[in-house]
């Protein structure tokens, strides 16, 4: 589920397929930018494609104004196209990494599938924005280790139309943060590469559960708007390129 502070506003999905000499890693995420206040619905999308060796590409990412496509060159440079925000046409550039390029939604898993889990230990990667498609190498480590509970089965309650959690797995998971004193942002993240629990810029929480928890019982709820959790919106909003949707008065 996607959060600001504790209301959510949306729900995420993460999904890890392998192909023939390849992978692919989509991302999908579903913010009810009217349940914070505003009125509007905004899907994002991302696709990645990374080689055998568990390395970026390409990818192609889903805004409010248009598709994003990188491709990642032999010499690790990055090449993006990008839509104009408010005028027609795209941008192209091309930018030299400094280090292994990867995007937020396969960070993870790269960097599980490149080396040991252990605390402690440090890599460098170049971040790629995917909004703008430029890198910025960033120094990430493995500050720490710990076992969560997380929901596994559920059951549904046609009397109250929600579903409910009925058992639950302990999942290991390792705290994934850039190095400094005072990390932006951090990920609980698995063996496999899969977020678990993860607080983001712009004050964005993304919370692992079940499918039907995170989907369905926040589309049956009604709850009234959220004004500090909307205004928190307000910059996420102004990065990916989307207007935000005027209240009704």
């Amino acid at each position: 589920m996607v959060r600001v502070g504790t209301v959510q506003v949306g729900y995420a999905t993460h999904a890890i397929d392998t192909l023939p000499g390849a992978v692919r890693v989509d991302e999908l995420w579903d913010l009810d930018v009217a349940g914070v206040g505003r009125s509007g619905r905004l899907l994002l999308t991302s696709s990645a494609t990374l080689s055998r060796r568990v390395e970026l590409r390409e990818a192609q990412v889903g805004v409010p104004r248009g598709r994003i496509r990188l491709d990642v060159g032999a010499d690790s440079s990055v090449r993006g196209v990008v839509p104009r925000v408010g005028r027609p046409g795209a941008d192209t550039t091309t930018t030299a990494s400094g280090a292994v390029p990867t995007l937020p939604s396969t960070l993870a898993l790269e960097l599980m599938a490149s080396g040991e889990l252990r605390v402690g230990r440090s890599v460098r990667v170049a971040l790629v924005d995917p909004v703008t498609a430029r890198p910025a190498v960033v120094a990430l480590r493995l500050a720490a280790e710990s076992t969560f509970t997380i929901p596994d089965s559920v059951v549904y309650d046609s009397a109250t139309r929600r579903w409910s959690a009925v058992r639950s797995e302990r999942l290991p998971g390792w705290r994934l943060q850039p190095d400094g004193p005072a990390p932006p942002w951090h990920a609980w993240v698995d063996a496999q590469g899969q977020v678990i629990d993860a607080e983001l810029p712009f004050g964005l929480r993304l919370t692992r559960t079940m499918y039907e928890l995170a989907k369905d019982n926040y589309r049956a709820d009604s709850a009234p708007p959220d004004r500090a959790a909307a205004a928190a919106l307000a910059p996420f909003l102004a990065w990916i390129g989307a207007e935000p949707p005027k209240e009704r008065r």
